[in-house]
């Protein structure tokens, strides 16, 4: 099993390299803030992939070998470990599943998120997908489009961010919302986290792709980071119309790190900086948004496909009521 998924999705270190993949190198520490960051997803998918037999021990080597700020990044490449031997050796249950619901339970959504590249790197993984998300829980199986996406735009940056083509033919219309998202996320690696050029990454986009792209900045840049905190202030000044879509990406990178038990200094000075706010109220403001998701929406199907754009419009006014209390808030206190 080891050498048959080494073989058929094996990936080195050299292959994501930002020489390799053609990405931007605005600043060289930034750079390499990046690539450990991605050094870590595929060390996370390496343990995996040896130890698959052994779930356990994946979650006691992980957590051993990386610190807070990036071992979700390993259990998400671990996801993807799960989610190869799903995908080119199909059993009735997921085993991914069985995996997020016992030993990796506070890191599910990310988890989920490495299945969508699992789907990307495999032959005709596209025509698999929807089957494939119907074996996961509906809360999350929108994180395997996203995921999807984001190996797109890392793995083919010019097809899908320089020249900005639309989701490949066959990808499913109910989640092309999920897929500007996840390739928002690729954007944050593929521009080197610089907000020049992300911006005019997104402004060659058609406008109306636009929103989901900053949403999917937001997450990467409160979650991931690697630049300066200077940067967060530019993004927020570069979104423009897009703002709100632009902070409303960063309760998601707040409810990965408070349910992880993974407390990031990055994510936490992102949310006081930019919400004004501790991550873990902004992650309590995707809880609420989630269950009450959860208790409008009772058919799983429906969930599956809408459950992303139902929580990103919730997200959208609660972002909208929080920027509208912090200002009055200033105003009162001035």
């Amino acid at each position: 099993m080891y050498l048959l998924k080494k073989a058929f999705l094996g990936v080195n270190d050299k292959e994501s390299s930002f020489e390799k993949r053609g990405f931007l190198i605005s600043n060289e520490k930034h750079r390499a803030n990046l690539e450990n960051i991605i050094r870590a997803f595929l060390e996370g998918y390496r343990i995996a992939m040896k130890h698959h037999k052994d779930p356990k021990k994946i979650v006691k080597k992980i957590e051993n070998k990386f610190d807070n700020h990036l071992v979700g990044f390993a259990f998400e490449g671990s996801g993807m470990s799960f989610a190869v031997m799903d995908v080119l050796f199909p059993k009735q249950h997921s085993r991914l599943r069985k995996f997020i619901e016992n030993e990796l339970k506070h890191h599910d959504f990310i988890a989920a998120v490495g299945a969508g590249l699992a789907i990307g790197k495999a032959p005709f993984g596209l025509r698999k997908m929807e089957k494939y998300m119907r074996k996961l829980d509906p809360r999350m199986a929108w994180c395997v489009p996203d995921g999807y996406a984001f190996y797109k735009g890392i793995f083919e940056t010019k097809k899908y961010i320089d020249l900005a083509q639309d989701a490949p033919s066959g990808f499913p219309e109910y989640a092309k919302n999920v897929f500007d998202s996840g390739l928002g996320r690729a954007i944050w690696w593929a521009k080197c986290g610089s907000p020049k050029h992300i911006k005019q990454t997104i402004d060659a986009f058609p406008k109306e792709r636009q929103a989901e792209l900053w949403s999917g900045i937001g997450v990467a840049s409160t979650y991931a980071g690697g630049v300066e905190y200077d940067y967060l202030d530019e993004l927020v000044v570069f979104s423009g119309d897009y703002k709100v879509d632009y902070l409303s990406g960063i309760p998601f990178s707040a409810k990965m790190r408070q349910k992880g038990g993974n407390y990031s200094e990055w994510t936490e000075k992102a949310c006081q900086r930019l919400l004004n706010a501790s991550i873990d109220e902004v992650a309590n403001m995707t809880n609420s948004l989630l269950d009450e998701t959860l208790d409008e929406t009772l058919d799983k199907d429906y969930l599956m496909r809408f459950g992303y754009d139902i929580m990103r419009m919730k997200m959208k006014e609660a972002i909208t009521k929080q920027l509208k209390t912090t200002s009055d808030h200033m105003i009162v206190s001035n």
